[in-house]
């Protein structure tokens, strides 16, 4: 199912995905991600102490304060500058508008940015327009040519003489300006990219239900049946290893990985690599359009020249964190033992009131 493509189009958009996932990245983050929740390391010792250090999240979490305050702390986000005195008004409507939406929804998404960013090296928003597909009854004479996908007879209409039917068809919703924050784990990028509007191949692998993929447009038949089941992965499961994911659901609710593709690849054959943006699940490819964007904005705390990832924040503590911790372990059983100390016997030195006499506070 879905549509035809070239081989080498489907060969290259295999290869890049497999390319484009960075697993050194991602071991940094998932260690990182589970210093600042203050996870324990693995090698505890029964009846030893067990604290762990939490220097990563204050650290992170003084900083995103720090970096916060001068975009919030103004009375207005942005301002609107007008061209002449007609479109003052204009542009104090937009400039009010502009400051109640950041109120909304602007904070959360710019403290979850950055703070993705200092934990996780990459801070990933996604800029974007969605036009989904909502059920809508309508009074049709003709439910083929008005494509609905259910269609009830309501008999004859007497003034028409002809046969009515009450219809229901996927209407398009009104355009919608969303901004996401994907995390790590979900965003792909060329390994030799410099810069994400020139990397030849960036992606989003979003999980979508089958329900979500027909609300995005695609034809039911075409994903009903798409092979390219979710299955959460370990920095996944360092976010909230508490998560009951629901890949094992199934019918309209099975969550299988879309590919968000924006690609160069020459598809027509001049020699000239153009922009393309390809929804894929699997082997199978749901939609190809040209394009001239791709949606996503980078956020990397201590960048390095030439390239697309640097260093996070918390690779600068975590080592800190291991140290404190281990000398806070020691100090703590230390302290334990010189407060309330055990004591060894010989067996062969006891007597019936041995025992008891060591028991006596």
């Amino acid at each position: 199912m879905g549509i035809e493509v070239s081989p080498e189009l489907l060969s290259f958009l295999q290869e890049e995905e497999t390319r484009s996932r960075n697993e050194d990245l991602m071991d940094r983050a998932e260690t990182a991600l589970k210093s600042y929740n203050g996870d324990e390391y693995g090698d505890e010792v029964e009846g030893n102490s067990r604290v762990v250090s939490r220097d990563v999240a204050e650290v992170i979490d003084h900083m995103n304060v720090s970096v916060l305050r001068p975009f919030v702390s103004g009375d207005r986000v942005v301002e609107f500058e007008p061209d002449s005195q007609e479109q003052e008004q204009f542009a104090d409507d937009a400039t009010e508008a502009m400051a109640r939406q950041f109120a909304r929804k602007g904070y959360a998404l710019l403290h979850d940015w950055l703070k993705e960013g200092n934990i996780s090296t990459l801070g990933i928003v996604k800029a974007t327009v969605e036009i989904k597909k909502q059920r809508t009854e309508i009074m049709s004479a003709d439910p083929e040519a008005d494509e609905a996908i259910e269609a009830d007879s309501m008999g004859v209409d007497p003034e028409t003489g002809m046969e009515m039917f009450r219809a229901v068809v996927l209407q398009d919703t009104p355009a919608e300006f969303k901004d996401y924050l994907v995390p790590l784990e979900e965003f792909r990028i060329s390994p030799d990219a410099r810069c994400p509007d020139d990397a030849a191949y960036i992606a989003h692998a979003c999980v979508k239900t089958v329900s979500e993929l027909v609300e995005m447009g695609f034809d039911r038949e075409d994903v009903e049946d798409v092979q390219g089941d979710y299955s959460p992965d370990r920095l996944s499961n360092a976010r909230d290893s508490n998560t009951m994911w629901g890949h094992d659901r199934q019918g309209a609710m099975r969550q299988v990985v879309l590919m968000e593709e924006y690609v160069r690849f020459d598809a027509d054959g001049d020699g000239i690599a153009e922009r393309l943006c390809v929804h894929r699940v699997g082997t199978t490819v749901l939609r190809v359009e040209p394009c001239d964007y791709q949606p996503f904005v980078i956020y990397c705390p201590f960048p390095m020249p030439g390239r697309i990832a640097g260093h996070s924040l918390a690779d600068k503590v975590t080592d800190i964190q291991r140290i404190n911790t281990r000398i806070t372990r020691l100090y703590l059983d230390g302290l334990g033992m010189t407060l309330s100390p055990r004591h060894w016997i010989d067996e062969n030195n006891t007597t019936e009131n041995t025992y008891d006499d060591m028991l006596t506070v």
